[in-house]
């Protein structure tokens, strides 16, 4: 894009270019029933267990994303997950017996690990309005709850952290890539779920 066309904030662009994958997946998430069942939720968190156990240390070992990506190692949630599942009766060997994604996105770019954590962190600003709904249909028991629960009261300063991040990248950055990485995101998150729900 030639230097003298303004382009649209990085975050609005991945909000508009990624708007029909994250439909998809949330219609798959919400497939499963999670918010209204309490065996349903279980399966889910594992799910998500099994996801996260693979993402985060590819997401970390990303080139180029520590340094770039503000409070990396705060940002993780697989302890959160860890917690919910062990308040919901699982032990350490039924935990980590659970299956691992085998299909992550590529992020073998500084730009697709921003899309992947894009991706991560909206679904993370996105669980207090999950964890509402899990409160009201009594799916779950406060103690399992960690995970939706994300940063507690520091949530919205870690989102605000990272999206100021994201723009300052996206500056350097080939914006496209990073829409990629995101959209590949919620395409391996939505065929793991599908896959797991089918067990």
């Amino acid at each position: 894009m030639p230097p003298s066309v303004a382009r649209p904030a990085m975050l609005a662009l991945l909000r508009s270019d990624t708007l029909a994958a994250h439909e998809l997946t949330e219609r798959i998430a919400v497939g499963t029933r999670f918010l209204e069942d309490p065996a349903a939720y279980h399966r889910y968190v594992r799910a998500t267990y099994g996801f996260y156990a693979a993402l985060e240390p590819s997401l970390a070992a990303a080139p180029g994303i520590e340094g770039a990506l503000p409070d990396l190692d705060a940002r993780r949630k697989l302890h959160l997950l860890d917690r919910d599942l062990r308040a919901l009766g699982d032990d350490g060997a039924a935990i980590g017996s659970l299956p691992r994604c085998g299909a992550l996105p590529e992020l073998d770019a500084p730009e697709r690990a921003f899309g992947c954590a894009y991706v991560v962190e909206g679904a993370t600003l996105g669980g207090r309005y999950i964890l509402d709904r899990v409160r009201r249909a009594g799916a779950a028991p406060e103690r399992a709850q960690a995970f939706f629960g994300g940063y507690g009261a520091a949530t919205g300063t870690m989102w605000r952290r990272f999206a100021g991040a994201l723009e300052a990248f996206a500056t350097r950055h080939d914006p496209d890539a990073i829409v990629r990485g995101a959209r590949e995101t919620f395409a391996a998150l939505g065929a793991w779920l599908v896959w797991c729900n089918a067990l």
